[in-house]
């Protein structure tokens, strides 16, 4: 879903509040003697000179803590918390995880919803946007290609419900 930042502390520092604010995952490399920063949620630190095994390792665990994971098919879950999911909603949660940052094409989402056809013409639109409204606070988004699909990923806002369903 995203890659982690590799930066120095304190040379880098005045990045963290641009990391922050794109939800990107960073990994601080702490200059020898430097004070190490007090980690966020998205961060970790490690003092230099640094094992390159090492450095790989802590990016890796930064990545599998930071992308956001279905439990029990039901409740999707990140390191910003939980929100739990009807079953529509998990469907196409579950084939946006297993896109792993590719555009899901609407008919795939269809089909894996109702595979004897979708029950309305909006069916997909509305489900979206009910969605989009529960992901708000894992601070996740469904984003689109209007009429060719669907990518689940960081909001870099707040993602703005206020518009109509049509709105994709």
């Amino acid at each position: 879903m995203q890659s982690v930042a590799i930066v120095r502390w304190p040379k880098d520092a005045e990045r963290r509040t641009e990391f922050a604010l794109r939800r990107m995952p960073c990994l601080w490399l702490v200059e020898a003697g430097a004070e190490p920063p007090v980690i966020e949620a998205w961060e970790d630190w490690i003092r230099l000179p640094a094992d390159e095994h090492d450095v790989l390792a802590r990016t890796q665990n930064l990545e599998r803590l930071c992308r956001p994971v279905l439990l029990d098919d039901a409740i999707l879950y990140n390191s910003l918390g939980s929100v739990a999911l009807p079953v529509a909603e998990a469907v196409v949660v579950h084939a946006l995880l297993e896109g792993a940052g590719r555009l899901v094409a609407r008919q795939e989402l269809e089909i894996a919803l109702w595979p004897e056809g979708a029950p309305t013409a909006r069916a997909l639109h509305d489900l979206i946007y009910r969605l989009r409204r529960r992901l708000e606070p894992l601070q996740l988004n469904v984003f689109s290609e209007r009429g060719r699909g669907f990518v689940l990923g960081v909001a870099l806002e707040s993602a703005d419900t206020t518009e109509s369903p049509d709105e994709e």
